[in-house]
């Protein structure tokens, strides 16, 4: 089993060129096997609702958590890794758009505006992470991270601490974005349609707290924030 892959995986190119007759014949003697089986699958999806590949997904998170529920009664995990890949299974599929901040409640400040008036905004709404926009045309430019703003000298420039806002897809799924935030190293994002027109910001604490031990009910409630509040005197 493992030779072909490797065969192919060293010269793809190449054995694909000489075995590509082999591949179309095959590929037609079973086209009525692969008919059946997808006129199968389209009525299993009208029967139960859901297509095929979300029922496998199902049953397969099913399997894994039975897993993950033997290895805490042997000892091997600790009841804290259970609940954070049981709450990671909970919301992993879920679409972004279930997580993001819409558009006409984000709190934004202007790109204008003074490091003074960008702290005390923070510390008035209690906001680690802030969305900035440009005064003019009101698009998102970027985000302030209030940790930066604090430590660094009060005189620099609100421009300086700007950050890019990566675009995320409204359908990409929960743990994909966590994924696609890390590896950009941003803590917002911008959540985008299909026509790239902005829908709303994300950002990786709203998507992490639920992992954690936040439930789906409070992803948008104000009073479940752990954000720490920003002390204006002390800058």
């Amino acid at each position: 089993e493992l030779m072909p892959k490797n065969l192919f995986y060293q010269a793809p190119n190449r054995l694909l060129r000489a075995a590509s007759r082999w591949f179309l014949f095959f590929a037609i003697v079973f086209a009525p096997v692969s008919a059946l089986l997808w006129s199968l699958g389209r009525l299993l999806e009208r029967l139960v609702g859901q297509s095929p590949e979300r029922v496998r997904l199902a049953l397969a998170r099913k399997e894994l958590g039975d897993v993950f529920e033997e290895g805490q009664h042997a000892g091997i995990l600790h009841p804290t890794q259970l609940q954070l890949a049981q709450n990671f299974f909970l919301v992993a599929m879920r679409p972004v758009f279930h997580s993001m901040t819409p558009l006409s409640r984000i709190h934004v400040i202007p790109r204008d505006a003074t490091r003074f008036e960008a702290l005390r905004r923070a510390q008035r709404l209690k906001m680690t992470e802030i969305a900035v926009a440009n005064e003019s045309t009101g698009e998102l430019a970027g985000y302030l991270q209030t940790a930066e703003m604090i430590v660094n000298d009060r005189s620099s420039s609100l421009s300086r601490f700007l950050n890019p806002l990566p675009e995320i897809a409204a359908g990409e799924l929960h743990g994909e974005a966590i994924m696609h935030l890390q590896a950009s190293g941003e803590l917002m994002a911008r959540v985008v349609d299909e026509q790239g027109q902005t829908l709303g910001v994300v950002t990786l604490d709203a998507l992490t707290r639920p992992l954690l031990g936040g439930s789906l009910s409070t992803l948008h409630d104000p009073s479940a924030r752990t954000d720490f509040p920003v002390d204006i005197q002390a800058t």
